[in-house]
C-alpha cells in the first residue's frame, strides 16, 4: 500500500491488478489491506492521541470487523488503552444517567405532580447507543471509492485491467453495485456487465455441478474446482469471510510486561 505511484498511472492500479489474482472480490481484499494497515499506523503510533480517542469514544468502539481486526501480536497494551477510554465513555454516561434519576428535582415534580414522565430507559439507550460511525469505516471510504474509481476507470483502454478480471472470481455485489455507479455507461459498462456476468455463469455452472455430483448416483465421481463453488458463492453476496482474533497473529502479548 505505501508503494511509490507512477504519475503517469491512475493510482491503486497495480494494486487491483495483484488483487484480481487472489480468491474473492479484489476490492475487498484491497480495502482490507488498507484498513490493516490503518489499525496497525493507529495501534503503534496514535493510541495515546486524543483525536484517536475522542471518535472512537462516541461510536462506542470499532465495529465488529474492524474491532476484530487489531488482535495482533503485541497489540494488548494498545487495545486495552483504546478499550479503557470507550468504557470511562460508557461509565460516564451511565453514572450521569443515575444522577439524573429518581432523586432528581424534575422527577420529584413529576412525581409530585403525578405528570407521566419520558421513561429512563429509552434516554439511556440512546445515550449508549453509537453516537458516531467506526473511525475505521469512516477512514476507509474515501480510500474505498478511490479503488471503485480506478477499477471503472481501468476497464477499457490500453493495459486494461481487464483480462486480470475476467480471470478473477469477480466482485462481490455490494462493490459490483457500486462499480456499476461508477461507470455508468459506454464501453466500461458493458465490459464490466460482460465480465462479471460471465464470472457469475461460470460459478452457477459449478454449483449445478457440485450439487449433481453429491447424488447418490454421481458420488462416485471425484470433486474438482466446483468444490468449492459454496465459498465463491457466499463471497458474492456476504464478502469476505471473517478472520478468527489473532488468524495469522501469533502471541498476542509478545514483547508486553
Amino acid at each position: 500500500m505505501a508503494r511509490p505511484r507512477d504519475p503517469d498511472k491512475i493510482p491503486y492500479t497495480s494494486d487491483l491488478r495483484d488483487a484480481l489474482g487472489w480468491p474473492g472480490c479484489a476490492l475487498c481484499r484491497v480495502v482490507e489491506q488498507a484498513a490493516n494497515a490503518y489499525v496497525v499506523s493507529m495501534l503503534w503510533e496514535m493510541v495515546n492521541d486524543p483525536r484517536n480517542q475522542e471518535p472512537l469514544q462516541a461510536a462506542r468502539g470499532y465495529c465488529h470487523r474492524h474491532g476484530w481486526m487489531l488482535v495482533r501480536g503485541g497489540a494488548a497494551l494498545g487495545i486495552t488503552i483504546l478499550m479503557k477510554s470507550v468504557l470511562d465513555t460508557l461509565l460516564e454516561t451511565v453514572d450521569r444517567h443515575a444522577a439524573g434519576g429518581s432523586g432528581s428535582p424534575l422527577r420529584q415534580l413529576r412525581q409530585a405532580l403525578n405528570l407521566p414522565g419520558k421513561g429512563a430507559a429509552p434516554k439511556l439507550v440512546a445515550e449508549l447507543l453509537p453516537q458516531a460511525e467506526c473511525p475505521v469505516c469512516i477512514g476507509m471510504r474515501p480510500v474505498e471509492q478511490g479503488y471503485v474509481a480506478t477499477l471503472a476507470a481501468g476497464l477499457t483502454g490500453p493495459d486494461s485491467l481487464e483480462e486480470a478480471f475476467r480471470q478473477s472470481e469477480g466482485l462481490c455485489l455490494s462493490h459490483f453495485i457500486r462499480t456499476l455507479e461508477q461507470v455508468k455507461s459506454g464501453a466500461p459498462l458493458n465490459t464490466l456487465v460482460a465480465l462479471q456476468r460471465q464470472i457469475w455463469q461460470n460459478l452457477n455452472d459449478e454449483m449445478a455441478e457440485f450439487i449433481r455430483k453429491n447424488d447418490y448416483r454421481f458420488t462416485h465421481e471425484p470433486i474438482g474446482k466446483e468444490g468449492d463453488a459454496w465459498r465463491r458463492g457466499l463471497s458474492i453476496t456476504s464478502g469476505p469471510p471473517p478472520k478468527e482474533p489473532g488468524q495469522d497473529q501469533p502471541g498476542l502479548t509478545s514483547g508486553l510486561k
